[in-house]
C-alpha cells in the first residue's frame, strides 16, 4: 500500500485537526508531519501526533527518533526511539506518539524535533510547528448570588458574578456584560464590567447595582451575559451565558382575633381570626391549623385549607374553642407559598381575652334576656280565664 493512500486517508480522518507542516529533506528519505489532534493544542493536555517516514527507495535498518523539548515531553510508557527493520521503496511508515504539553506552555507555534537514519543514509532531522492555545472553555461563569436574593418591585440590590479560569494560562482584558432588559435597570457603574487579568486557576467576581422597576411582575428572569476576553497570544474568545434573577417580596401574612363568643374559662365559644394580606405579594396555597395547647382545647375543625389571598385582602376563619384556663394564647400555623413558588411555614400566636362574670355584665358582653310581651299576655289571658272560672264555681256553691 502506497504512502500517497495514507496521507490522503489521514487528512479525511483529520475532522477539527489541522494538518502539519511537511519537510522534505532530499536523499532517499522524507519526513512529514501529517497531523496532530486536538487542534490547537491546549496547555497541560495532551496532542496525539502522526509522523510519516516516506522512503524513495528501500531502507534497511531504519531508526527514527522523536526529541520533545519544553514545552512538550513524553510519558515513561512512550518510547521516543522507534526502529523499523526493512522499508520497501516508494513507500511510507506511519508513526504515531502522544506527546504531553506543558501547563505552563507559552502560547503560539512550539518546536518539536523529529529524525531518522538508516542502515545506508545519515541521520536527517526536521522541526515541525505545533500550534497551542487554551480553549475558550477555560474560562467559565461559576457562581452568580444577589443580595437580597430577591428583589422586591421598587427595590434595588447587588448582584455578584463570579468568573474562574479552569486553564492553566491567564487570560486578560476581560470584558463583562449584562444584557439587561426590563425590569432591571442599571444604577451606578452601567452594565458593564472590566477585569485586567485572571491568572491560570483564580476567580474573579464582578457586581452590578441594579433596580427593579416598580411594576415588576413577581418572577424569575432569565439575563443573559456576554464575556470577551484574550489569552496572552491576543487570541481573542467570546463566552455567552445566562442568569437567572428573581424579583419578588416576602408575603406579610398576619392572624388576627376578629371576634370571639368564648368569654370564660371552662367554657365553649366560637373565635374568628382575620388572616391579613398586608403585603404587596399574593398568597397561594394557603393551609391554617389551630394547634392544641395546655390553654385550650379545638372543639371541632381545626384545619382550613384557604387557597389565594390577594396582595391588600384578608379570609376569616371559624374555629370551636374550649378554653381550659383564663386568656387562653391560640396557636395557629401557615403554610403558603409566594408568586414564585417559594414555600413558606410559619407559626403565629393569637391571645384570646376571658372575663370575669363582673365584668361580661359591666361590659355587656352577653345580650340581657328581653320580656316577651307576647308571653306575658297569653299568660295573663290564662290566669284571668283560670281565676274567672275558679271563682264562678266556687261563689255557686256557697
Amino acid at each position: 500500500m502506497s504512502v500517497k493512500f495514507w496521507v490522503f486517508a489521514l487528512v479525511l480522518m483529520s475532522g477539527f485537526a489541522a494538518a502539519a507542516n511537511a519537510s522534505v529533506l532530499g536523499g532517499s528519505l522524507s519526513l512529514a508531519a501529517l497531523k496532530y489532534v486536538p487542534y490547537p493544542a491546549e496547555p497541560g493536555s495532551y496532542v496525539d501526533l502522526w509522523l510519516d517516514v516516506y522512503a524513495s527507495e528501500a531502507q534497511a535498518g531504519l531508526q527514527c527518533q522523536l526529541d520533545p523539548q519544553f514545552p512538550f515531553s513524553l510519558d515513561a510508557n512512550e518510547d521516543a526511539a522507534r526502529t523499523l527493520d526493512y522499508l520497501p521503496g516508494r513507500q511510507g511508515w506511519l508513526l504515531k506518539y502522544k506527546v504531553r504539553v506543558a501547563p505552563d506552555a507559552i502560547l503560539g507555534d512550539n518546536k518539536l524535533s523529529f529524525g531518522c537514519k538508516s542502515a545506508g543514509s545519515p541521520f536527517i532531522g526536521s522541526n515541525f510547528s505545533i500550534y497551542i492555545q487554551p480553549q475558550s472553555g477555560d474560562l467559565a461563569l461559576d457562581a452568580v448570588s444577589s443580595v437580597p436574593e430577591k428583589l422586591a418591585p421598587g427595590q434595588s440590590g447587588l448582584v455578584s458574578l463570579t468568573l474562574r479560569n479552569f486553564g492553566p494560562t491567564e487570560f486578560k482584558n476581560v470584558r463583562i456584560v449584562l444584557n439587561l432588559t426590563d425590569p432591571f435597570v442599571p444604577l451606578r457603574g452601567g452594565s458593564e464590567r472590566r477585569v485586567d487579568r485572571i491568572v491560570a486557576g483564580a476567580s474573579q467576581t464582578v457586581q452590578f447595582d441594579l433596580l427593579a422597576t416598580t411594576g415588576a411582575e413577581s418572577k424569575a428572569y432569565r439575563v443573559p451575559v456576554s464575556v470577551a476576553f484574550e489569552d496572552a497570544a491576543g487570541t481573542k474568545y467570546s463566552l455567552k451565558d445566562v442568569v437567572g434573577l428573581q424579583v419578588g417580596a416576602e408575603p406579610l401574612l398576619d392572624v388576627q382575633l376578629d371576634s370571639s363568643t368564648l368569654l370564660r374559662p371552662n367554657a365553649l365559644g366560637k373565635v374568628s381570626l382575620k388572616l391579613v394580606n398586608s403585603g404587596s405579594e399574593e398568597v397561594k396555597f394557603l393551609t391554617a391549623r389551630l394547634e392544641d395547647a395546655a390553654s385550650y382545647q379545638s372543639a371541632g375543625a381545626n384545619r382550613y385549607y384557604v387557597g389565594t389571598v390577594a396582595s391588600d385582602d384578608f379570609e376569616t376563619l371559624d374555629f370551636d374553642v374550649f378554653a381550659l384556663k383564663d386568656d387562653p394564647v391560640l396557636d395557629v400555623a401557615l403554610e403558603f407559598r409566594d408568586a414564585t413558588n417559594q414555600l413558606y411555614q410559619k407559626k403565629v400566636q393569637v391571645a384570646v381575652p376571658t372575663y370575669t362574670d363582673d365584668e361580661i355584665a359591666r361590659f355587656q358582653l352577653e345580650p340581657k334576656a328581653e320580656t316577651n310581651w307576647w308571653l306575658v299576655i297569653v299568660a295573663l289571658a290564662v290566669l284571668a280565664y283560670a281565676g274567672r272560672w275558679a271563682w264562678g264555681k266556687w261563689g255557686r256553691k256557697k
